[in-house]
């Protein structure tokens, strides 16, 4: 009990001296001149979105460790959030690994369990945006993009074919 107040406790407490730090960088006016110009219809249609892409994706975690453990879809939603928040911050999908660790350390789950579905949701990651990829490469044909050579091309669906099949 002590444990878990002190961890809301700095939590609070960072994320108030990073909201600080961030809104002392930028003027105020232009804050609340942003905020008044706001489309909130957009706005709104982006949140849903996000809701429902967080929900998404902590469904899917869910369905992954289900049998490997008994987390609550509550503690997944935040793991989920932590995950996003990191995988923005972090380069190379590093921020990613942090979900990993969530599970292992502060849920209580075995390693195995939670680096196996972390890799399963990075290879159905991958199989889903490889036919995203070349459908945005046949609509837009590779000579606007110059990193987009033959070879390049055809190692990308050797990969795709590997994935798909392991």
């Amino acid at each position: 009990m002590n444990r878990g107040l002190l961890y809301f406790g700095l939590s609070i407490l960072i994320s108030l001296a990073l909201g600080g730090f961030l809104l002392s960088q930028i003027d105020i006016h232009a804050l609340v001149r942003t905020f008044k110009n706001l489309h909130f219809p957009s706005l709104s249609l982006y949140v849903s979105l996000a809701i429902l892409g967080i929900i998404s994706r902590t469904y899917r975690y869910y369905l992954l460790i289900s049998s490997g453990t008994t987390i609550r879809f509550g503690y997944l939603i935040l793991v989920t959030m932590v995950r996003n928040l990191f995988v923005d911050l972090l380069p190379a999908k590093i921020g990613s690994l942090s979900y990993v660790y969530l599970i292992n350390r502060r849920l209580g789950a075995p390693f195995e369990v939670a680096a196996s579905s972390f890799l399963l949701a990075f290879v159905f990651d991958l199989v889903v945006l490889f036919p995203i990829f070349f459908a945005a490469v046949a609509i837009t044909g590779t000579e606007t993009i110059h990193l987009l050579s033959v070879p390049f091309i055809l190692f990308c669906i050797l990969l795709f074919l590997t994935v798909l099949l392991g």
